[in-house]
């Protein structure tokens, strides 16, 4: 009969095994009644150790889909045929962090991947891999577990590449090798290798000043070389949309479009060096190209190169006037106006800040369009919004006008979202007239020496929040300001449309808010202040004042008790409590102070002694 051990005597033999196989990876082998448990760090994959550990387990041939029962078998050990009582083997192995670091250093530099994974560390030294996009996230462990060392793939590719080429080489010295070569030269003999074609263009290069960021159809099997085979993948919905921003224009007359469109895999030398490859912002991908149009037929399409010298990516679009028209409204230059044009940004970019001369003006009203959009980076967009009737006519009461030099102002209008010392504590804001009509108090930015003008109002931040732009007719105001301002008197104050002579009340500043009220219950407030008003003004320690507001029964102050807030008219004296209403307000700096709607204390209860007293 065969001898039988426990799983603490098979433990014994694991280690011994273990130890001669690897002799500098240090495993931890515990035993229990029956089972076998291995750990290790780093180290050799898992499946080597569980090679070892196969010739142990005496019950291997049991498999659980056809068998209730697992049939012992014994299984020789030091040449002796014995039993043992494991029935389960478990391995884990642990990485280090500095081992998943090589893992993703070795993955990124040889497989040319861009990813958004991370390799974090825990308590205890281990390390892993954090990654939302679950593919990815298993491919870097599957990499982790089948490596060895580090950079074991690397060596065992190298290895079995030599293997293989050796055991070619000695077929080749076979029989069978040396017939079968002499058939392989005489057949390479018979097909020539067809080289691509290379076709000479000259289209009329033009260079963007500002991108447009576009979105096109991609048909999903690229690298197709006539536009009817990339045509059919459209027609059956074969495609993916993506963006890609256009930074080039080549234009083809109508027999080199034809050629260009028939031949998209063909070498062209005006294709060299042109941008190609995929960028990254806060939306995701999207491509960096150039489109090639023909003014003669209306076509445009997306070339995405990918540094080849062919048009390996080609896009579709939708509406190709519409994209045309976006194309001829941005400036276009020629190569030697935007290196020109290069050098002045250049130029601008150096300077260190910009210094405006405040001019000392009595507040006066004026009329702006300011765009639907808001904290856009140049005056241009803001123009293009403007153009296409995207915007709003607006009152605005200057407060302040800041006179830049040519430089500057080139500089500002293009960099509008750029923090700016000179915009601290400058009026910038929406307020109410007593008639429930809007209006902005804001700020002049002025280039005087070239005739430029436009609205700033900030809100309380030191960058261009808004832009508004002037009309013609308000730009006279330019002229206005030109003319009283020489040599001679620039200490005189300028006298400008005077503004609105108003009563002069006592001004809140915060932030407007919107009142929340349950709408299939009664008013529990008793008459408070947002049963009566749908907006209120909140003011308070950490609110910005961006809003201003004369009416004092309708401001309310943030107040925190017991690290609940909640907000309380000024204008009661007596205790007041929830009335079931409560304000909130979108602005990100209202979520800055609470993220969630505050209650609203302005219930107030009043007995026949509150009457009297009152």
């Amino acid at each position: 009969m065969a001898e039988y051990i426990n799983a603490k005597e098979v433990a014994k033999y694991i280690r011994k095994d273990l130890k001669a196989k690897f002799p500098n990876i240090k495993f931890s082998v515990r035993s229990e009644p029956s089972t076998i448990r291995i750990s290790y760090t780093d180290g050799v994959p898992v499946q080597e150790i569980k090679d070892i550990c196969a010739k142990y387990d005496s019950r291997r041939d049991y498999d659980p889909n056809y068998s209730d029962y697992r049939k012992s078998e014994p299984v020789e050990i030091n040449g002796e045929m014995v039993t043992t009582s494991v029935d389960y083997f478990f391995v884990d192995r642990d990485l280090s962090f500095n081992y998943c670091q090589e893992v993703y250093s070795y993955v990124i530099n040889n497989y040319a991947i861009s990813s958004k994974a991370e390799v974090k560390e825990t308590s205890t030294g281990s390390g892993y891999f954090d990654c939302l996009d679950f593919d990815e996230l298993q491919y870097f462990q599957e990499v982790a577990q089948r490596c060895n060392g580090f950079s074991p793939i690397e060596e065992q590719e190298d290895e079995r590449q030599r293997l293989e080429r050796e055991e070619y080489q000695r077929w080749l010295q076979s029989e069978e090798g040396k017939r079968i070569s002499v058939i392989t030269q005489k057949s390479k003999a018979n097909y020539a290798i067809e080289e691509p074609d290379k076709i000479e263009l000259t289209p009329e290069k033009t260079v963007l000043n500002l991108p447009i960021m576009v979105e096109a159809k991609f048909p999903r099997l690229n690298k197709q070389d006539h536009i009817d085979e990339y045509q059919a993948q459209l027609d059956s919905g074969d495609y993916e949309r993506g963006r890609i921003k256009l930074v080039e224009v080549y234009d083809l007359n109508l027999a080199e479009y034809k050629v260009f469109t028939e031949n998209f895999l063909a070498i062209y030398d005006f294709l060299n060096e042109v941008p190609g490859r995929p960028e990254e912002d806060n939306k995701g991908w999207y491509r960096v190209g150039i489109a090639v149009s023909c003014k003669e037929t209306g076509n445009v399409i997306a070339i995405d190169t990918q540094g080849f010298k062919y048009a390996r990516y080609v896009g579709f679009f939708d509406d190709e006037i519409r994209i045309l028209e976006c194309i001829n409204r941005q400036k276009l230059f020629t190569l030697e106006e935007a290196q020109e044009t290069a050098a002045l940004a250049a130029a601008n970019i150096e300077i260190d800040f910009i210094n405006p001369v405040r001019i000392e003006v009595d507040q006066f009203w004026v009329k702006a369009k300011f765009a639907h959009s808001r904290k856009n980076s140049t005056v241009e967009q803001y123009i293009e919004e403007v153009e296409k009737g995207n915007f709003k006519d607006v009152d605005v009461l200057v407060q302040d006008v800041f006179d830049m030099s040519f430089e500057e102002y080139n500089h500002f209008q293009n960099h509008l979202l750029d923090k700016q010392e000179f915009f601290k504590n400058v009026p910038g804001c929406f307020c109410r007239r007593p008639d429930n009509t809007w209006y902005r108090k804001a700020v002049m930015i002025t280039c005087l020496s070239g005739k430029k003008a436009i609205i700033v109002d900030t809100q309380g931040h030191n960058y261009a929040w808004y832009v508004g732009l002037l009309s013609s007719a308000e730009s006279e105001t330019i002229s206005q300001i030109e003319e009283q301002t020489t040599p001679e008197e620039d200490d005189t104050t300028l006298k400008l449309l005077p503004a609105q002579k108003e009563t002069q009340k006592h001004v809140y500043k915060g932030i407007r808010v919107s009142v929340y009220r349950c709408s299939d219950t009664e008013d529990c407030t008793n008459g408070g202040v947002s049963s009566k008003y749908d907006e209120l003004l909140i003011i308070g320690e950490g609110i910005d004042p961006v809003s201003e507001e004369t009416d004092q029964e309708k401001v309310v102050q943030l107040k925190n008790r017991l690290g609940h807030y909640f907000v309380e008219p000024i204008n009661v004296k007596r205790h007041s409590m929830m009335g079931g209403n409560f304000v909130y307000c979108c602005d990100s700096r209202f979520r800055e102070i609470c993220g969630y709607p505050i209650p609203i204390h302005d219930r107030i209860e009043y007995t026949d002694y509150h009457t009297r007293l009152d």
